[in-house]
């Protein structure tokens, strides 16, 4: 279980990454890749990630505040990756499918 954690946190990270992009470029799609200790974009240019923490989706959403507001303002600040807490109970009361969309 530790170890499926980072893995999937990762995972989310570069998922998230790649959606806050497509908000200001929706048709092109720039993959990443390893390049010794580097993340690189498929130019070869190092990529790096700054992030922001917003709060919870699943009561964002209770709350009505779950907008693309959320995302336009962390880019306004500079953000290319937004890390979203997701909480057990939470996922397994909207199931895996409704908490990701």
């Amino acid at each position: 279980m530790k170890r499926i954690m980072p893995n999937t946190m990762a995972c989310l990270t570069m998922l998230f990454a790649l959606a806050t992009s497509c908000l200001s470029q929706p048709d092109e799609t720039d993959w990443l890749r390893i390049e010794g200790n580097q993340l690189v974009n498929e130019s070869g240019e190092k990529v790096v990630f700054h992030g922001v923490n917003i709060r919870d989706p699943h009561n964002l959403d209770a709350e009505g505040h779950w907008t693309l507001a959320h995302f336009e303002m962390a880019r306004s600040w500079g953000a290319n990756v937004i890390r979203l807490p997701i909480h057990p109970k939470a996922w397994r009361e909207r199931g895996q499918e409704a908490y990701l969309n």
